[in-house]
């Protein structure tokens, strides 16, 4: 992780039961990524594994997470991708209400990817607004 260094300011950007995600910034060109840490030292679980191989499999959708490389840090498996500054959580849960064209956008695009991803015989078993990721522009 050498390239890599963990930002001060907010470090810990998620958690989830497997793992930990941090933002990171590439120490050459300053660009910030996510960096998840899988709480498991020295035992690669099959969860891991699934993960690792459905992200592969999904390379290049453009409504679903890149999984750009992956490493061992400090003895756990570490999975870079780009951070996504946003969750739908807090676009949904918001005064005034969303409006319905954005409900529209978010709801199609989560369906194109969940058509991709069903067609590869792959199930998203924790589809939650929290885990639906947006881009500064909202694209998910």
């Amino acid at each position: 992780m050498e390239k890599y260094y963990k930002d001060p300011v907010r470090p810990v950007i998620g958690q989830g039961s497997y793992g930990v995600v941090y933002r990171v910034r590439d120490v050459r060109n300053g660009q910030e990524y996510a960096l998840k840490c899988h709480k498991q030292a020295d035992v690669i679980e099959d969860a891991t594994v699934r993960e690792l191989s459905c992200l592969t499999a999904l390379k290049g959708h453009p409504n679903i997470i890149q999984l750009l490389d992956c490493f061992m840090d400090e003895d756990r498996v570490a999975m870079l991708m780009p951070h996504v500054p946003f969750e739908l959580t807090k676009a949904i849960h918001r005064q005034p209400p969303a409006p319905l064209s954005f409900v529209a956008s978010f709801s199609l695009q989560t369906a194109n990817a969940l058509e991709h991803m069903h067609g590869l015989n792959i199930l998203h078993r924790d589809l939650v607004p929290s885990n639906v990721l947006l881009e500064e522009d909202l694209t998910v």
